[in-house]
């Protein structure tokens, strides 16, 4: 089907879908990269999750030992 005939049928401008088109398949490389796999952008971002959320881990383990090891006056 030609993009002239999909405009009509789906009721859009040529111009519109052809655009559409061609940010697609622009993208499209990105939108899927590999089997699966996360880009590298999206690889890091993943891993400084994970980091946070260890560290903040970390964090609640230091302060709940620091208030069981230092008693605080009352």
């Amino acid at each position: 089907m030609k993009v002239s005939e999909a405009a009509k049928d789906l009721g859009v401008s040529y111009p519109t879908l052809a655009s559409w088109v061609k940010q697609y398949q622009k993208d499209a490389k990105k939108a899927f990269p590999g089997k699966g796999s996360l880009s590298a952008e999206d690889d890091e971002v993943k891993q400084l999750e994970q980091q946070v959320k260890r560290l903040t881990m970390e964090r609640d383990i230091l302060k709940k030992a620091m208030d069981y090891f230092v008693e605080v006056p009352k």
